[in-house]
């Protein structure tokens, strides 16, 4: 699995933070690499659902937005901060609120600290908005829609926030290629972003 290998060669330990949680399906296996976890969702039913299938597990587990980070948890306050799935959706939509989760994320990193992020690219050159429907369990859903940028468009997003990046990916799929990007704050010393590709090796 992509993500796997994506976790266990890039993740740095131990203060792990799963923004976007949703239902948790990423929490078991930071668990089995040793992260020390806090798992994040603006949306309590997320939250529930993550405290009854890990309430013995030493999960911390807060309601909250991304954009919010330092002011919830501190500057610097992880080594690691894993978004899959979060930075591609409705944040994509809205540049202000993009930039302000991509900030909030690098200046939530320690030194030497990594985000994985990732991103459902257009097939195009231009991105795309996409329609959704969400199940947020007691059955009630949200619908709602997305942006699928386009690789310009994220290189341009983590640049303007700060970060230097390798993409990674995670489908080779043409009609919805997907792609994690390994970030990490830029150096002052540095004029440009690099983006280098990450193959799995």
């Amino acid at each position: 699995m992509a993500e796997r290998a994506l976790l266990e060669r890039h993740l740095r330990l131990p203060r792990v933070l799963l923004a976007g949680c949703g239902t948790g399906r990423e929490i078991p296996f930071l668990l089995e690499l040793g992260a020390h976890l806090t798992a994040l969702d603006w949306e309590p039913a997320m939250i529930g659902c993550v405290r009854r299938r890990f309430r013995r597990r030493g999960v911390r587990l807060v309601t909250g937005d991304v954009c919010e980070l330092p002011a919830l948890f501190g500057e610097a306050a992880f080594d690691s901060i894993v978004a899959l799935g979060l930075v591609s959706g409705g944040l994509f939509l809205d540049p202000r609120s993009r930039h302000r989760a991509l900030v909030a994320i690098k200046g939530s990193l320690a030194e030497g600290g990594v985000a994985l992020l990732d991103f459902l690219l257009s097939p195009g050159r231009r991105g795309k908005v996409k329609r959704f429907s969400l199940s947020l369990g007691g059955g009630r859903k949200a619908d709602g829609c997305c942006y699928w940028p386009s690789r310009g468009e994220v290189a341009r997003a983590l640049s303007r926030a700060g970060f230097e990046a390798s993409f990674w990916p995670l489908s080779f799929c043409a009609e919805e290629p997907r792609i994690a990007a390994i970030c990490w704050p830029r150096r002052a010393r540095s004029r440009w972003v690099r983006i280098r590709r990450a193959v799995p090796g």
